[in-house]
């Protein structure tokens, strides 16, 4: 079975009072495999991480209670599916033409994606949106997208592409590289070279003349429309503005012609309009105000010298300003010290431990550096930026990651430009 939804193929439906005419589907179009294999895009494979938690599926698309799983299993049983409850298939007869294995328990057949998602994900879908790359993974437009068969054959399968990868029986070659293509051209994926060479092999050999149907065009952003749409949300999220024609046009360019993300990435957050409102929330949130151009200015420069944004912080919560603040009292700098850096209360006793340390002669800068680098800032401060960047709460593996990182040396520009070049952030571009 080519097609799986069925109103494409009923001309007549049956309501109350009698049946009324359909219009039958407008009649396909064929095309020989090897011309659409021509009109796939040649490139290298994105190196991204995949997830595949970022193809959502198996979903109830139409809402009739039954996922796609299901809606595959009752439109390739060869006989009347039995049921349990509103969906679940529970026996039928499926044929696996990748195999010629037939089976009637619904747990030995899988549903492969003809293109695996990994694939699918390196081919090109990186750049679709969520919503892109879940009507992929759940495509029941075209008989080609999703098929039932044995298990153990799936997971042979894997990730594989024709180059590394053929169904066992012989018979099913032809009609599965014509599927492939179909599904690459229907979704405007791209093809590596090793993967059209044996594309191309096949259909020069044992599969010349094949021919299929050409499947409706899936809505997909071109490639540099996708980069332009991450590079604008990028600029959203760090400058909360769109980006200038020109920032737009060369940071699209860079990557479109091959630059990696966090090449890109780190340009943006080490520029100066970027530590420049480092410098602008710093000084908001321990000196209470906006920086002057003179102060600013000369911040940038003490930054493009190679000074942390914590130490910068350190130098405003030790200066005269932050400590006239605290009414030039220990007690009550070691007590707002704890409100900045921490956003806590501080116990008794760690008062009178800092205010000890100070009457002994320890600085304010070399205490305050202390609590900027201090686990508990840091983790707050991480925390912060994936929820500003991912809109989610750090894992605990990435605290300990990227506050070690910055604990060893890294810079919190580094931090952001690695989240923002993640396979995480552009899916959800």
């Amino acid at each position: 079975m080519r097609l799986r939804r069925c109103a494409f193929l009923t001309v007549v439906a049956f309501v109350a009072g009698g049946a009324v005419a359909i219009a039958p589907p407008a009649v396909a179009v064929s095309s020989s495999v090897a011309d659409l294999l021509r009109a796939v895009p040649v490139e290298a494979e994105n190196t991204t991480t995949y997830d595949r938690a970022y193809f959502e599926h198996w979903i109830d698309a139409d809402g009739n209670g039954c996922d796609t799983r299901q809606e595959v299993l009752v439109a390739e049983s060869t006989v009347p599916v039995v049921r349990s409850g509103t969906c679940t298939v529970t026996s039928g007869r499926w044929e696996s033409w990748y195999d010629g294995g037939v089976w009637t328990v619904p747990g030995d057949v899988d549903i492969d994606h003809m293109v695996p998602l990994s694939e699918a994900w390196d081919s090109g879908a990186n750049a679709w949106t969520a919503e892109q790359r879940r009507d992929y993974a759940n495509d029941l437009t075209i008989g080609a997208s999703l098929v039932a068969v044995t298990d153990n054959i799936n997971q042979s399968k894997g990730e594989k592409d024709p180059a590394q990868w053929l169904p066992p029986s012989s018979g099913a070659t032809c009609r599965y590289i014509s599927d492939w293509v179909v599904v690459k051209y229907r979704w405007n994926l791209t093809a590596d070279q090793a993967e059209v060479d044996a594309l191309n092999t096949l259909l020069a050999g044992p599969c010349a003349g094949a021919t299929a149907e050409v499947p409706p065009r899936a809505s997909t952003p071109s490639s540099t429309a996708a980069i332009a749409a991450y590079v604008t949300k990028v600029y959203r999220d760090l400058f909360d503005r769109d980006p200038d024609p020109a920032g737009l046009a060369g940071w699209t360019t860079a990557l479109a012609q091959g630059t990696a993300y966090g090449e890109v990435a780190n340009g943006i957050t080490y520029s100066r309009e970027f530590r420049a409102s480092l410098i602008r929330s710093s000084y908001q949130r321990y000196l209470g105000r906006e920086p002057d151009a003179a102060g600013l200015e000369g911040w940038l420069q003490e930054m493009d010298r190679g000074l942390h944004i914590e130490q910068m912080q350190a130098g405003f919560i030790a200066s005269p300003e932050f400590y006239a603040k605290a009414g030039s009292d220990p007690r009550q700098w070691v007590i707002d010290l704890y409100a900045t850096v921490l956003d806590r209360a501080p116990a008794e006793a760690e008062i009178t431990y800092w205010v000890e340390r100070l009457a002994n002669g320890a600085n304010r800068w070399t205490v305050a550096i202390g609590f900027l680098y201090s686990t508990e800032h840091l983790t707050s401060v991480v925390d912060g930026y994936y929820l500003d960047l991912l809109r989610r709460n750090i894992d605990p593996s990435g605290t300990i990651t990227w506050v070690g990182a910055i604990q060893s040396g890294a810079r919190d520009e580094q931090i952001i430009a690695s989240i923002v070049s993640s396979a995480e952030y552009r899916g959800n571009v």
